[in-house]
């Protein structure tokens, strides 16, 4: 009895993580642009990975120097959607950033964005 009760708890973990992992529940795209205004592209955000992360394996260059919010080389200026943003999501900046302004390397998507409605955030780099 207790073998069964452990296997069905297992098995309810591993469907409560793989739901998770790949629910659905909102589309949020963000779209990067040169200081000119040419669109470089734009992707699917991630709930796990940060915005630079994420626009790398879309093949999108934000340009990056440290990796870890101590530098300015992955700055943009968020045009649009500056609420969905959690700056400092995947570590804390150790440089001053000017409101509506992330470090790539360390923003991303705040949980409550996740929230069913679509989105776009609009990146413009510096």
């Amino acid at each position: 009895e207790d073998d069964i009760f452990i296997i069905i708890s297992w098995v309810s973990l591993f469907i409560l993580t793989i739901k998770y992992y790949m629910s659905t529940d909102s589309k949020i795209i963000i779209k990067v642009v040169e200081r000119d205004g040419t669109e470089l592209g734009s992707f699917p955000a991630s709930k796990h990975e940060s915005i630079l992360d994420t626009a790398e394996k879309h093949n999108i260059d934000i340009g990056y120097s440290c990796r870890s919010g101590a530098c300015f080389s992955c700055a943009c200026n968020v045009k649009k959607g500056f609420e969905n943003i959690d700056i400092g999501k995947f570590g804390y900046p150790l440089v001053d950033v000017d409101e509506e302004d992330c470090l790539t390397c360390i923003a991303g998507i705040n949980d409550d964005a996740w929230d069913g409605t679509d989105k776009e955030i609009l990146l413009k780099k510096f």
